[in-house]
């Protein structure tokens, strides 16, 4: 989300808690302070997210393609930020292999999976196992192209909410 929709569901949810507990000074709402701070911590928490995120580039929805060294080198700041080296490792992995083991690449989007493995593999239901073991690169569910000598990656616009499913079952 943009940080405005977050700052802003923050101040209506104090504004709101701020209406209950002056309703009556002479009987408890009987709020639970522990879920209040929680959801406050929670939006300072993704508000800093948000921040790390637009600092290395990282727009809140990305609908354009990203150049694969691009992705790496944001990546690289942001897991070094949040202390998550394996991250780092698995991503610089990925991308190594699909720098290097990049067969066929057209000059259309094409599903990755195609072009690592020269159409030997062909394109299947995206496996929840392989987004999540391979750094997001799911091979049915990335696509590539080549465009001035750099290799671009978008996820498949009819696969996105399945990622999104994925994510959200995760949590």
């Amino acid at each position: 989300d943009k940080m405005e929709t977050i700052k802003d569901f923050l101040n209506n949810f104090l504004d709101e808690t701020n209406e209950k507990l002056s309703l009556s000074y002479s009987h408890s709402p009987n709020l639970d302070k522990t879920d209040y701070l929680k959801v406050i911590f929670s939006c300072a928490f993704y508000l800093g997210i948000c921040k790390i995120l637009s600092t290395n580039n990282i727009p809140e929805k990305n609908t354009e393609p990203i150049e694969i060294t691009k992705l790496r080198e944001s990546f690289k700041n942001i897991y070094s930020t949040f202390k998550l080296e394996l991250n780092d490792v698995v991503l610089g992995n990925e991308v190594d292999k699909i720098q290097k083991e990049i067969n066929k690449l057209a000059e259309t989007w094409t599903p990755l999976i195609t072009c690592l493995y020269s159409g030997d593999k062909i394109v299947t239901s995206p496996q929840k196992r392989n987004f999540f073991a391979h750094a997001g690169f799911e091979g049915n569910l990335t696509e590539c192209m080549r465009q001035e000598g750099k290799i671009y990656l978008r996820y498949n616009e009819d696969k996105k909410s399945t990622i999104e499913n994925w994510l959200k079952e995760s949590i």
